[in-house]
């Protein structure tokens, strides 16, 4: 029976949680904004200018449709890694006070939450990049139940990648602004060597190396192999025209996931420590 309600707590205060990040996260104006208008702004701009000049034997599909499903990912990448630090005074702010009050350990469902408010709204990001091909004529996408389906978890997994590397540096940096730079410089150098705008095969092997290493380009390929097609995915580029599509895109998920959890674990961590710190200066 104590177990029972025990379990009842706990999910009413996850819930509680999300509704708490949800509505922080919604009804900032500015968030909506520019994150909800930044489909429109990548895709008539640089997706239509470059649609005209890129020819579909070069990327195996239209560069609008290659363009759309790296912003996929890049969506997941910049909302959650940046507005972690939001996150991280939040938590030390007026989460660790609800954790005194309820005399419970709730870091993980902290972290979870968050992810999960970021994933729907990276989600909805990926919904608007798809109306918007459509409506601009563009038929290159491929519409089923499991590519949707890989397409979610990949942004799932990106998103926890992001938001949770987000909180463990901004935690090891004392000064905020040290931290947006060094977060600003690892979002351009995974942007660069992440194949968003380009393909990768036409890089030198060496700089493939390095777009093999990020988890970003490879959550592009597999967003593009679930999207588009096994061509345009480059796959067989980021893995070194080693072994067949199936088991590329095995690899692909096995060098992913484990990223995903080892952050997620470790920013539990970091945020367990920040309140045994701030739990010392409220006593």
């Amino acid at each position: 029976m104590k177990k029972e309600i025990f379990r009842i707590r706990l999910f009413q205060l996850f819930w509680a949680i999300i509704y708490r990040s949800f509505k922080r996260t919604f009804t900032s104006y500015t968030v909506l904004i520019i994150y909800f208008i930044q489909p429109f702004f990548w895709l008539f701009t640089l997706g239509i200018s470059f649609n005209r000049i890129l020819t579909p034997s070069v990327l195996h599909s239209s560069f609008l449709t290659y363009l759309g499903t790296g912003l996929v990912v890049l969506f997941s990448l910049n909302l959650p890694i940046f507005n972690s630090f939001t996150s991280l005074i939040d938590f030390n702010s007026s989460i660790i006070k609800f954790f005194r009050l309820t005399g419970y350990n709730l870091e993980a469902y902290y972290v979870l939450s968050n992810v999960l408010i970021y994933t729907a709204i990276s989600v909805i990001n990926f919904a608007t990049i798809i109306s918007i091909s459509s409506i601009l004529g563009d038929e290159g996408l491929l519409f089923s139940l499991s590519s949707i389906l890989g397409t979610f978890i990949l942004i799932l997994i990106i998103t926890t990648i992001s938001y949770c590397l987000g909180i463990i540096i901004y935690s090891k940096i004392n000064v905020a602004s040290g931290a947006s730079y060094l977060i600003s410089l690892i979002i351009t150098v995974l942007m660069v060597f992440s194949g968003i705008y380009y393909p990768i095969q036409y890089l030198p092997e060496y700089e493939r190396i390095i777009v093999f290493i990020s988890p970003y380009s490879q959550a592009i390929s597999l967003a593009r192999y679930y999207l588009i097609g096994y061509k345009a995915s480059e796959l067989d580029s980021l893995w070194f025209y080693s072994f067949n599509p199936q088991t590329q895109v095995v690899l692909s998920f096995l060098y992913i996931i484990p990223i995903a959890t080892v952050l997620f674990l470790y920013s539990i961590k970091v945020l367990r420590k920040s309140k045994s710190m701030m739990e010392g200066i409220y006593r």
